[in-house]
């Protein structure tokens, strides 16, 4: 006998009050955490997804994420050696790079006060064009006998 999906979610009803019928200490409703929700949505999204499947699941990625890490563990010692010459030449980088810092550091605040000058400048020059187009328009007006 195939069941429709109607027959599913009623049976999923009744299973949800009998479950809620045992209390909130129940050792089937705490066996059953999620299950129910996943039954819905088997039921809804034509999926078959089962708590037993997620925890095989489970071991299976736990097992193979032991072995990698077993296996990662084993390459950790020959890779220390490499870690310690990657943090001397990264040590001899920074201090380069410290040293770079420093001697452009004064170029940056020149530059950065040059800016300020430019931008200071630039509004001065805005102001006197504003000033030029105001005149203009006087002189104008007194050819014009406006």
């Amino acid at each position: 006998m195939i069941t429709t999906k109607e027959q599913e979610r009623k049976a999923l009803a009744k299973i949800r009050e009998i479950v809620a019928g045992l209390g909130e200490n129940s050792y089937v409703g705490t066996a059953l955490t999620g299950c129910l929700d996943d039954a819905e949505e088997n039921i809804e999204c034509d999926f078959a997804l089962s708590m037993y499947d997620r925890w095989q699941s489970s071991e299976r990625k736990l097992e193979e994420a032991q072995t990698a890490l077993s296996e990662i563990a084993d390459k950790l010692i020959d890779e220390g050696q490499r870690a310690d010459e990657a943090e001397r030449i990264a040590n001899n980088k920074i201090e380069s790079a410290d040293r770079w810092c420093t001697k452009y550091h004064d170029e940056h605040d020149k530059l950065c006060e040059a800016l300020a000058n430019v931008s200071a400048r630039d509004a001065e020059i805005q102001t006197l064009e504003a000033e030029i187009v105001g005149l203009k328009a006087k002189l104008y007006d007194m050819i014009t006998g406006a």
